[in-house]
């Protein structure tokens, strides 16, 4: 069935539970297509603008549930080189009265060559009340792989609540293969202060193949001391092929430090536990108190 208007041009066509229809104006044309549940009600709708040329500037796709309420909602934005660059997704979720009871709504950006650079994520009560928001942003080298991530989440008030940041670095040999993979991961709290982190190297074969992963990880107070670490090893099977742990605690009961002390009882005499810019780092339990008697808790060692 073909009808003229002014300016533009519709055409509707009907295929079994489906139906097209296309608006043609001077600028160029929306496509609809629409899917029909057995009942006769809508299941899904995309609707679909292009250029004179065709290219398609962009998308919106509709999924129905009963009584027509929007279950989720899908719009993309094309460029000029009809490269997708936004992609918003809206979820939404009822109950069996077709209430609603959530609401997601998810903003990503994308680079030229279609790989996640930027999301924000934020997700509603049943009154449209944010309950809590994640924002992403991520960096990616000439070949692809992700160099950095910053992840900071934020709660209704739209407050930080904590932020995670990672940071990938990579080794080549001659022949442009990869030899090696640093990745080092932090966390850190609402104040930006460093609660924890995580250094991982990868090392592979000189064909690529991986064969082993070392890590290292830390914990900190809420002033930046180190109270906790530990440093294992896998084999390419993901089977630990050596542990080294260690844990600080300070307990403190008066102003004056009485004695530190270790396993093998004196203080210089301690092993040590290299770590990320605090080499040689004795790792002993230090005791505040009225008394004389100190406790310690020794490094301990597993293979």
């Amino acid at each position: 069935m073909n009808n003229s208007y002014s300016g533009f041009r519709q055409v509707e066509s009907t295929i079994s539970n489906s139906s097209e229809v296309v608006i043609e104006t001077e600028n160029g044309k929306i496509r609809t297509v629409t899917i029909y549940q057995k009942s006769g009600e809508v299941a899904s709708e995309v609707k679909t603008t292009m250029d004179l040329s065709g290219k398609i500037l962009s998308e919106n796709e509709y999924t129905y549930g009963n009584n027509g309420v929007v279950k989720s909602e899908i719009n993309k934005v094309y460029n000029n080189n009809g490269k997708l660059t936004q992609k918003d997704i809206i979820t939404n979720q009822y109950d069996i009265s077709d209430k609603l009871v959530s609401k997601s709504v998810l903003n990503q950006s994308v680079d030229s060559k279609g790989r996640l650079i930027a999301s924000t994520e934020k997700n509603f009560d049943g009154h449209q009340n944010l309950v809590d928001m994640v924002k992403i942003k991520q960096e990616f080298n000439f070949f692809g792989y992700r160099t950095q991530q910053e992840k900071e989440t934020y709660d209704a008030n739209e407050k930080l609540v904590s932020t995670f940041k990672e940071v990938q670095s990579f080794k080549w040999n001659l022949f442009k293969e990869r030899t090696g993979v640093v990745r080092v991961s932090q966390q850190f709290d609402p104040s930006e202060n460093l609660i924890s982190k995580m250094t991982e190297n990868y090392n592979f074969d000189s064909d690529g193949v991986f064969n082993s992963r070392a890590e290292l990880s830390q914990k900190f107070n809420s002033v930046g001391e180190e109270t906790s670490c530990s440093n294992r090893a896998y084999d390419a099977t993901g089977k630990m092929t050596s542990n080294v742990s260690s844990h600080a605690r300070f307990e403190v009961k008066s102003d004056q430090l009485v004695s530190a002390m270790n396993g093998f009882g004196t203080l210089n005499r301690a092993p040590v536990v290299a770590t990320i810019g605090q080499p040689n780092r004795a790792a002993v339990g230090i005791t505040m108190s009225d008394s004389h008697s100190p406790s310690y808790e020794p490094i301990s060692y597993s293979v």
